[in-house]
């Protein structure tokens, strides 16, 4: 999946800016794309940044095919004609972490695990991954959490509470952003579905999941949630898989 990183200044007309980007990103001339105020408000766009004095405003939408995500200074551009968010059904004992990048890429991709497992996951994990654990295990995470040859514990931020998506939201915007931020690829792994059913019931699960896959969305990351169906109504699974682009089995 292709994505590029352009920057502006301070006085540039952003929205001009961003349709030269897409332009070049596209390989076509701009009198064939389409207007950029059929998408977006260009002077709405323009003030937004004209007034950001935080440097941590981000505005992300899609245009001709192309995920587009703009901060203070930059413009992310990604190829979103490959699904953005997949759903991984496989059960519990047999799941790894998935579509890891090939080396041969040459593009540094970074990965941000949330999960609920870390002891099923960590054999597939990498020095430089990124991880947010919840729930019981981050309980005891000063003495459990898997670091030393793996995971520096700098890269770790634990949510005891499963029950408090607030939190877990708020740490998984501000390292999403962060990881934006520093340029590259990044991918994320959401272990697991079922848990999070287990443990807020499918209402506040759903929404928590529409919540995610919208950061993921605006940090223009690539999204791969991890669904054991053991034990998932199909009415439950039905009703989940409308916020993914794709879903996938995996087998034992």
């Amino acid at each position: 999946m292709n994505s590029w990183t352009f920057t502006y200044d301070a006085g540039e007309d952003l929205s001009i800016t961003l349709v030269e980007a897409i332009e070049w990103a596209a390989s076509t001339d701009v009198t064939a794309l389409t207007p950029l105020t059929d998408v977006i408000d260009p002077d709405a766009l323009n003030d937004l940044f004209t007034h950001d004095h935080t440097g941590e405003l981000t505005v992300a939408f899609q245009y001709e095919g192309y995920a587009v995500t703009v901060t203070a200074g930059e413009i992310s551009i990604r190829d979103a004609s490959g699904p953005s968010h997949t759903l991984l059904k496989a059960e519990s004992p047999s799941r790894s972490l998935s579509t890891r990048p090939s080396s041969e890429t040459h593009r540094v991709t970074t990965t941000l695990i949330i999960t609920y497992h870390p002891d099923q996951i960590m054999s597939s994990t990498r020095l430089g991954d990124r991880m947010i654990l919840v729930g019981d295990f981050a309980r005891g995470a000063t003495t459990q959490t898997p670091t030393g040859d793996q995971i520096p514990s700098g890269d770790i931020v634990t949510i005891p509470e499963a029950t408090d998506l607030a939190t877990l939201g708020i740490q998984i915007n501000e390292m999403l952003s962060k990881l934006a931020r520093s340029g590259g690829d990044v991918v994320v792994h959401f272990d697991s579905i079922e848990t999070l059913l287990d443990q807020v019931g499918p209402e506040p699960a759903f929404k928590f999941l529409h919540v995610l896959t919208g950061l993921v969305n605006a940090s223009g990351a690539t999204g791969y949630y991890y669904l054991d169906p053991e034990g998932v109504t199909d009415k439950t699974i039905s009703t989940m898989e409308v916020l993914f682009d794709h879903t996938e089995h995996r087998s034992p």
